[in-house]
């Protein structure tokens, strides 16, 4: 688990000087996952992670985002967070999640919540591109996230990606909110998604459902 940050995108218009910060995992070798509302639309990508002598950053692209599920593949460049040997995979659960399953979340702060499913919906929430309405397929979960934990991996007791963070409760009612494993998988197959990093998330985006 790493930190993501992005330059370029306020307010749905592009600006240079405008900073967004989330969560990104390792895929395989070179590709990681992120919520789409991180880095769509944006000029610079790094990725983060904090070591002995100050942060190790690799530049990275965005190779397909999903704006409807609010996700983003992610490529990266020569850098730390590139390893030179191969072998790394990520498994995703193939069943889904059933309420009162307990999960992890895993964040960037290398540390991991622990959660517990509280129902499976297909949420309605806006699309982060403003398209419109549309229905997500999203985990609600009974977590206490903080802000820049969008894209942070939901893990299952046996160590698969169940679904990805996209958003918390404004409400201070301690939920967060995952789009699901099936979802993740069409976008890394390439079954979904658009490519290249997208247009910058609109106004009306939301990151909570209704």
């Amino acid at each position: 688990m790493v930190e993501v940050v992005s330059m370029g995108c306020a307010d749905g218009s592009p600006d240079d000087n405008f900073r967004r910060r989330g969560s990104a995992f390792r895929l395989d070798d070179v590709h990681w996952l992120t919520s789409g509302h991180a880095v769509a639309g944006a000029d610079t990508i790094e990725l983060l992670v904090d070591g002995p002598d100050g942060a190790s950053r690799t530049d990275v692209s965005v190779s397909r985002v999903d704006p409807l599920n609010d996700l983003a593949l992610l490529v990266a460049g020569e850098g730390p967070l590139r390893p030179k040997s191969r072998g790394v995979s990520t498994r995703f659960r193939t069943d889904p999640v059933a309420p009162e399953d307990n999960v992890t979340i895993q964040t960037p702060a290398a540390k991991e919540l622990s959660g517990e499913v509280g129902r499976v919906m297909n949420a309605s929430i806006e699309a982060i591109d403003g398209s419109g309405p549309v229905r997500r397929p999203t985990i609600e979960l009974l977590a206490d996230i903080e802000s820049g934990d969008s894209g942070s991996p939901v893990m299952d007791d046996a160590g698969l990606v169940a679904g990805v963070v996209y958003g918390a409760s404004q409400s201070g009612d301690k939920k967060a909110y995952a789009v699901t494993a099936n979802v993740i998988e069409a976008l890394v197959r390439g079954r979904s998604g658009v490519d290249g990093a997208g247009s910058c998330p609109s106004r009306r985006a939301s990151t909570v459902p209704e």
